[in-house]
């Protein structure tokens, strides 16, 4: 505890004395605003050079209640005049957030405001002492940060998907935040439940493969995961889900666990399913519809290149023109496409009247120069 000493401030360590001067020169280096009033006079004694910057210079003429009133706004001087005051009288000491003018444009400055009273040997209050630290920077900061975390808590309440975090030992549910009830079925504080382990909501038929999976992305040593599986819905139903996580490291205590999103995906994979269904019915009807159609233009082609290698009469020949030209087929001429037609063994007119005498009966005979018509 300080005391006075001869010529300086004894500070109890080792004895050793602080000259006033000394102490001065602290007080006016300080940033701090450090300023001095007589209770019993009732005015101001001392402003060091930061209270003179923000505050002016001291007025010892103007009675220090309407000091306090010019260099504080309202509630401050109210809360100075009715609160700090009377405190510091009983207790020695109040300190709390007020705000100060600025001399120069007015503005009002958030600072922490420091009372310190005096009292003489009789241990009646004689002065008071005031620091002031300008909190401005940390208000600022202050003000950010709540804006950030209301800018993040309305993102979770509209977040489409669920927000987790998730032990990985025991899957307990460490948080949970998001479309919690639209996707589950149940509420947050349900889930968010000691008894709880997200395991649990995990269609059973996926469970294995989801654990297989699982295991097969850590034993990898990777720390992302991306999985699609069902869950049960609280009303019975299945949905589909996609669960994009990562293993993370909490900062406060260095625990291990999986933080991730989860989103409804049952309606992608029904179109997925429609689709593929939708595939699988088309290529079973062209399927189909190539038999059906190939079985009667077997007979057709047959019977167009019947025609076309056929010697017809005066009456029939005007049929030929009917018949479109076909390009020749390599298959029927036993040939290769770049080959030249007449290396296929393109059918001669004495070949053709072999071919057609075998194809039909009532000519063998005429073939062969037996009796005709």
């Amino acid at each position: 505890m300080a005391s006075g000493n001869g010529g300086g401030v004894e500070r109890g360590i080792g004895g050793h004395n602080i000259a006033p001067a000394e102490l001065l020169e602290m007080v006016e280096a300080a940033p701090e605003l450090v300023g001095v009033a007589d209770l019993r006079g009732g005015c101001e004694l001392y402003r060091n050079p930061a209270m003179r910057r923000i505050m002016g210079e001291p007025r010892p003429d103007t009675p220090l209640e309407q000091r306090i009133a010019d260099s504080h706004p309202e509630w401050a001087t109210r809360r100075v005049l009715d609160e700090g005051l009377p405190a510091a009288r009983r207790d020695g000491v109040w300190q709390g957030e007020t705000a100060v003018l600025c001399v120069e444009d007015g503005r009002s400055i958030p600072v922490l405001q420091t009372l310190i009273v005096h009292r003489d040997e009789h241990g009646e209050a004689q002065r008071c002492s005031t620091i002031i630290r300008e909190l401005t920077e940390q208000k600022e900061t202050e003000h950010a940060l709540r804006k950030s975390e209301e800018r993040y808590r309305r993102f979770l309440e509209g977040f489409l998907g669920i927000a987790y975090q998730i032990d990985p030992e025991d899957y307990r549910i460490l948080l949970l935040s998001g479309a919690v009830e639209s996707i589950t079925g149940y509420d947050r504080a349900d889930l968010l439940d000691r008894t709880s382990r997200w395991s649990d909501l995990i269609h059973p038929d996926d469970r294995e493969r989801v654990d297989v999976e699982d295991a097969a992305i850590r034993s990898r040593g990777e720390r992302v995961g991306d999985l699609r599986y069902r869950i049960r819905h609280r009303d019975g139903s299945t949905r589909w889900v996609r669960d994009i996580w990562q293993m993370v490291e909490l900062p406060a205590n260095g625990r291990q666990v999986f933080q991730g999103a989860l989103y409804d995906i049952t309606e992608r994979m029904e179109l997925e399913r429609a689709r593929k269904q939708a595939d699988r019915d088309r290529s079973t009807f062209l399927a189909a519809v190539s038999h059906d159609l190939r079985t009667p233009l077997n007979a057709v082609v047959g019977f167009t290149g019947l025609l076309e290698d056929t010697r017809l009469g005066r009456r029939a020949a005007p049929l030929r023109g009917a018949v479109p030209h076909r390009q020749p087929d390599p298959a029927r001429a036993g040939g290769h496409p770049a080959q030249p037609v007449a290396a296929r063994g393109r059918r001669t007119p004495a070949r053709a009247r072999a071919v057609r005498a075998a194809r039909l009966p009532g000519r063998r005979e005429q073939a062969a120069g037996g009796p005709g018509r």
